[in-house]
């Protein structure tokens, strides 16, 4: 059984168990989320990790020192796989979570911290004296309505059962969808409805708006729930119209020949450019260079991405999908697309790129802005915690 972090001052404890690697930055997401969550915690609270190894040159199973923006942390790598490659044969939780059985971390009166709900019910199973708190990023009926990419696409009733399973013993579940929070509360006392947040002193707008062509951004993983084949088409529309652009993708994922064949079908392979994975730093400073954000997903929850272009001053343009038309201000920092055609999504691009007060679109998501977001769940945190000595 794996010992105790090497780190045993007074204070509060976490235990974070995610497939993440400290070493592997990757921006938006799950990812970003936790990475905000560590750097920006509060002194007292003493942050482990229980994660992956996504390079394969660490011991399995042994607490070594890392860092996350400067925070030190405590780290046990317990399965090998990078969020970044999405081809598997076994789902990458189910790897996260046989190496948390095998490896066994104690949680030394943490509490301990989950992104699935698979994860999060394991966890109370595993330390049923411990207090689990779960974070719900996305609706999971949604996302099973659809039923692409994810195993429980064949077990949609099961996954919702253990869902429910999970939000019932969990001593507190944060919700990030507005809907999914209104069904769950149902099940538990527990449940919250929470906010998203975005790094304000990363992502912010640019001093000047450079004479360039419309400059059109995606970001997310590419794979079929993020529909990153409709934003090829939408660059393909903005072509056929006559409209001068650059137009590039920030992600990785399964359909990257597939996307880079269909903007080369649609003949716009001169403006279009796959930017790959790219780190926190990276997107923001693309973001600067860039007018709007085109969002095609078929579900989410408060994506980081919405928050982080707005943040940046740039204007969104988007599907109908979850907490989206919620953020983003109708005709102020950009708009919804009703139907989410190809040929919609295109015309509302031209209309959001007029948009050109980027300071005032940066206001529009002040609320949003990581400090106080994340202050305020470690505030709660506390709540449920007992001082370590």
């Amino acid at each position: 059984m794996t010992g105790m972090s090497p780190t045993e001052t007074a204070g509060f404890e976490q235990l974070i168990v995610h497939q993440f690697d400290p070493a592997e930055q990757i921006a938006g997401g799950i990812h970003g989320f936790i990475a905000d969550f560590v750097r920006l915690a509060p002194p007292e609270h003493h942050i482990r990790l229980v994660g992956v190894d996504a390079s394969g040159g660490r011991r399995l199973g042994v607490w070594v020192d890392a860092a996350i923006g400067g925070r030190p942390l405590s780290f046990l790598p317990v399965a090998r796989l990078s969020a970044g490659r999405q081809r598997r044969r076994i789902p990458h939780t189910l790897r996260l979570l046989a190496g948390l059985v095998v490896h066994r971390p104690r949680p030394e009166g943490a509490i301990v911290h989950a992104h699935r709900s698979e994860t999060a019910l394991l966890l109370t199973l595993l330390y049923p004296r411990s207090q689990v708190v779960q974070f719900v990023h996305t609706d999971s009926e949604e996302a099973l309505r659809h039923r692409t990419e994810t195993f429980w696409r064949f077990l949609p009733r099961v996954h919702l059962w253990l869902e429910a399973l999970a939000v019932k013993r969990s001593a507190r579940t944060w919700v990030f969808n507005a809907t999914a929070a209104e069904r769950l509360a149902k099940l538990s006392p527990n449940v919250r409805a929470a906010s998203n947040w975005f790094d304000g002193e990363l992502f912010r707008p640019a001093a000047d708006h450079d004479d360039r062509p419309l400059t059109v951004g995606w970001i997310g993983r590419l794979e079929t729930p993020k529909d990153p084949l409709k934003a090829a088409d939408v660059f393909g529309e903005l072509a056929r119209a006559g409209v001068p652009f650059a137009g590039w993708f920030a992600g990785s994922g399964t359909l990257e020949a597939a996307v880079a064949e269909r903007v080369a079908a649609l003949g716009v392979e001169g403006s279009v450019t796959l930017l790959g994975t790219l780190g926190p730093s990276e997107l923001a400073e693309r973001l600067r260079r860039t007018d709007v954000l085109i969002v095609t997903s078929l579900w989410e929850g408060q994506p980081r991405a919405v928050l982080e272009a707005l943040g940046s001053g740039v204007p969104v343009v988007s599907n109908a999908v979850g907490d989206v038309p919620r953020i983003v201000v109708e005709g102020e920092s950009g708009f919804i697309a009703r139907s989410g055609s190809a040929a919609e999504l295109a015309e509302l691009t031209v209309r959001a790129g007029r948009l050109r007060d980027r300071e005032a679109v940066a206001a529009t998501v002040g609320g949003y802005r990581a400090v106080d977001a994340v202050s305020a769940f470690f505030a709660e945190l506390q709540q449920l915690s007992r001082p370590t000595r």
